[in-house]
């Protein structure tokens, strides 16, 4: 997350606190932008309004992300969609890397590791497809607050000069971005 946007976070849940007359401490704030910071602009400040709107007292997190229908189901669901997306367009041949690191603590718990996830991810709907994708959007939506990198998966070519394909989540949308990576 960016300073500025982070700056950001910051002054709309500090005022919301305000509006609310709670005192948020330094962890609650960095909490609350945890939890907030995959909206929008947009939908931030539509849940601001709706907040002070609906509420008599500070709302939770989830609260706020359910005002203007963020859920972290709904996150899950779109990240799964873009995961089936870049096991055909990478390939478990060359490296990927990950901009949400709730994407890769639920990949390492489903599957371990990349290689492992495009050979078992079936290719056609039924029962295991939905099992992976069910067990997937559970590790998804109950990663550790304090989940962080490593963010990259290898390939099974071992080329060092090959950079990762970035799979990145700005603004609930998951995108690839080809030959985009850093080094690790």
């Amino acid at each position: 997350m960016s300073e500025t946007r982070e700056q950001r976070l910051t002054e709309v849940v500090t005022s919301l606190a305000r509006r609310f007359s709670c005192e948020l401490d330094r962890m609650a704030i960095a909490s609350y932008c945890q939890a907030l910071g995959r909206m929008s602009d947009q939908q931030l400040m539509d849940a601001y309004r709706l907040a002070i709107e609906r509420f008599r007292f500070m709302p939770a997190a989830d609260e706020i992300r359910a005002l203007v229908g963020v859920s972290d189901r709904q996150l899950a669901e779109s990240a799964w969609q873009i995961l089936l997306h870049a096991i055909n367009e990478v390939g478990s041949a060359n490296p990927v890397a990950f901009d949400d690191p709730r994407m890769v603590h639920a990949i390492r718990r489903t599957w371990g590791d990349w290689v492992r996830l495009c050979t078992e991810v079936p290719e056609e709907p039924g029962y295991e497809l939905n099992r992976q994708r069910e067990l997937f959007i559970q590790y998804f939506t109950t990663a550790p607050e304090d989940v962080h990198k490593p963010w990259q998966f290898g390939g099974r070519l071992l080329n060092p000069g090959t950079k990762p394909r970035l799979i990145t989540t700005a603004q609930h949308e998951y995108r690839l971005i080809e030959g985009a990576g850093s080094e690790q």
